[in-house]
């Protein structure tokens, strides 16, 4: 990703935000605003947090 890059994510899918730059802006948009979160297995091993250098 760049500076002003915008991902489109179908409704329902799946998904984990990974890891990111410290200096990154993350807004997760959703609508409608009445839904409901549900526990699913994972798409694939999460791996550990690694710091940032």
């Amino acid at each position: 990703m760049s500076a002003g890059d915008c991902v489109h994510q179908r409704a329902g899918i799946r998904h984990f935000l990974f890891d990111y730059s410290p200096d990154m802006e993350y807004l997760e948009s959703v609508s409608p605003a009445d839904f409901k979160s549900i526990d699913v297995e994972p798409v694939c091993a999460i791996p550990q947090p690694t710091p940032w250098k």
